[in-house]
């Protein structure tokens, strides 16, 4: 759960915000470890019903559903800004093809 929070606090909070994240990941892009794990990073954040925004709120221990529902919005969008300017794809693990997922 804390995962998730940390993911959506640095991209919140970060000097300079996205744009200069961005910045900062560009140059390691080519690096196959640096995608899978923004990836999996993806995986985690592909909907708001997925597990990272639904951490991210378990974590906040917020309880109210409809503020649930807005958080949950809120740390998807982030993650996804962020990861979609990166051009970020979801992880394959080699086990899966693009048909089973």
């Amino acid at each position: 759960m804390k995962d998730a929070y940390d993911i959506v606090y640095v991209i919140e909070n970060y000097a300079g915000g996205v744009e200069a994240i961005i910045n900062l990941f560009r140059p390691d892009l080519a690096n196959n470890l640096v995608k899978e794990g923004l990836g999996k990073i993806r995986n985690c954040f592909e909907s708001i019903e997925h597990k990272g925004p639904i951490d991210y709120v378990s974590f906040l221990g917020i309880e109210e559903q409809e503020e649930r529902e807005l958080m949950k919005q809120r740390a998807y969008l982030l993650v996804v800004e962020l990861l979609d300017a990166l051009a970020i794809e979801k992880f394959l693990d080699k086990k899966q093809t693009k048909s089973e997922i």
